[in-house]
């Protein structure tokens, strides 16, 4: 064997490897994958004059960390072109933004925000077209909830669009007149609709760069990017454009259920946020009983039975992995029985590793079956660190139900793969927030021991795309990706994981953030 190119030593290596040793101090690597992993005798003895060697004077090494559900370009248009609105307190600190913006703006230029969560407004309530009007009377301004399940314009916005009144989730009030609020089916076409209108590709080019450099900077070394529509469209131009220049590694997942386009382009997945309902946040997520805080609605459901079932049977039979959006319990219903039927006479149905994203509020009887058909949920702990807990968001619409939400103690137990993810940009890309939250989750009972919520950003995030063989531990052979930490996750108070720093980041043996990467 040569030299190797890269050595890192006194290090505490979490290697993640359930084949190997569990720790080392040392590895070692050749180009770009790992080719020796052990102390440091064993490994610094394997240097030749052109390798680097870099003593990490004991920091941590993990592999690197795996988001499985990332809006990519959505992530990078909001870094680039979208007001923040995240934090915001009242009705009138949203409209004082937009009437800022506006200041700014010519006449006629859309004014884009994101991240405001109206039931966290003082007056919990959807800013009114009216009051947006007369913030911004010269501009359309279109503004996304967090959880990009709603959305509001003013009356120059909906005037740009084709969404037809009678669209499902098109808000009117009882006179008949817009609202400027839309949900499900209307929120959906209009978001596509405005990502057509203002993704030129130079600038899907730089969304995606900024989003890619946002991952590395927080470990991120593989990202699950969902993305809208199909390879063709202006997203998955936008990836084609930049993949030689992203410091990240991308599997894309395209939202479409046209089986053939994404056929036509050589990939061997579909879906993603596939959207069977909404979000909890929303009031659309699709559940059995009524929301407690609005008895009068149990939320949408997006297909009908058939019309799922169809698409899945489709995509199946040409061997696509599938993924889809359903976070209620009423939607996961749906997509299980589609998933039966698709799988019904499958001896080993646990080989195609279909997804449900999200699966935030499953009954016991469906974790079975999703045990049963070989499902890998991807799920966002850090959902139950911004909405969880007696006093949270999950509570308030669910009741007593909110002791049922992202059950990552039962999935484990039962053998479940749960690959872990983001869902950003309505949470942020941090994984580390992702481990801190499962760890720390407010129902004991679904809380995961700090190795295991590592776990979900690497091992099981690798699997869910059939990608165990070169990645996911820090074992000889796989991919040199990896991550270097402040601290040790395992051995800070449980409190504290949220604390821990990136320090590094390395792809292929190559430091692509820290280390003087930048």
């Amino acid at each position: 064997m040569s030299s190797p190119t890269l050595i890192l030593h006194n290090a505490s290596i979490l290697t993640m490897d359930p084949e190997g040793d569990e720790r080392a101090t040392a590895l070692a690597a050749e180009g770009d994958r790992i080719v020796a992993v052990g102390g440091e005798d064993e490994v610094l003895q394997l240097a030749g004059p052109e390798t680097e060697t870099i003593d990490l004077a004991g920091m941590t090494v993990l592999p690197g960390f795996i988001d499985t559900h990332v809006h990519f370009v959505a992530t990078g248009m909001r870094l680039h072109h979208m007001m923040d609105l995240t934090g915001l307190g009242s009705v009138d600190q949203l409209l004082q933004q937009v009437r800022s913006e506006a200041e700014e703006k010519e006449a006629g230029a859309w004014i884009l925000g994101w991240g405001f969560d109206h039931y966290a407004l003082a007056e919990k309530r959807y800013p009114t077209r009216a009051e947006l009007d007369a913030a911004a009377p010269d501009n359309p301004v279109f503004l996304r909830r967090r959880d990009g399940h709603s959305s509001i314009f003013n009356s120059a916005g909906l005037q740009t669009l084709r969404v037809s009144t009678d669209t499902p989730g098109y808000n009117v009030d009882e006179a008949g007149h817009p609202t400027g609020v839309l949900q499900a089916r209307a929120n959906s076409a209009a978001n596509e609709e405005i990502a057509e209108l203002l993704r030129t590709p130079e600038m899907g080019r730089e969304a995606c760069l900024a989003a890619a450099r946002e991952a590395v900077s927080v470990g991120i070394t593989t990202l699950h990017a969902l993305t809208a529509g199909e390879p063709q469209e202006s997203e998955g131009q936008a990836i084609a454009l930049s993949r030689e220049d992203l410091p990240v590694r991308v599997v894309e997942y395209y939202q479409t259920t046209n089986v053939d386009a994404v056929l036509d382009a050589g990939l061997p997945r579909i879906g993603g946020c596939i959207l069977i309902d909404g979000s909890i946040g929303s009031q659309t997520a699709a559940l059995q009983e009524p929301y407690s805080d609005d008895p009068s609605t149990r939320g949408v459901l997006y297909f009908e039975g058939e019309e799922i079932e169809k698409f899945m049977h489709t995509a199946h039979s040409a061997g696509l992995q599938i993924a889809v959006h359903a976070i209620g319990d009423r939607a996961i219903e749906q997509a299980l029985t589609a998933f039966e039927s698709v799988l019904g006479n499958e001896p080993q149905p646990e080989r195609f590793r279909h997804r449900i994203e999200h699966f935030l509020i499953p009954t016991a009887d469906q974790m079975d079956r999703a045990h049963q058909l070989g499902i890998t949920p991807a799920m966002q702990p850090a959902f139950e660190h911004f909405w969880g807990g007696p006093d949270g968001l999950y509570a308030s619409r669910l009741g007593e139900r909110v002791q049922r939400t992202n059950p990552f103690r039962t999935l484990l137990d039962m053998g479940v793969v749960v690959g872990g993810g983001s869902d950003s940009l309505v949470t942020p890309m941090n994984p580390l927030l992702g481990v801190h939250s499962a760890v720390n989750h407010p129902n004991p009972a679904h809380r995961l021991s700090v190795r295991e919520a590592i776990g979900l950003f690497t091992q099981n995030g690798a699997h869910q795309a059939f990608e165990e063989g070169d990645k996911g531990s820090v074992s000889p052979g796989k991919l040199a990706d990896m991550v270097i930490l402040s601290d040790d996750p395992t051995a800070v108070s449980p409190e504290n994981i949220r604390d821990v720093q990136v320090k590094a980041t390395i792809i292929g043996g190559e430091f692509v953030w820290g280390n003087d990467a930048e």
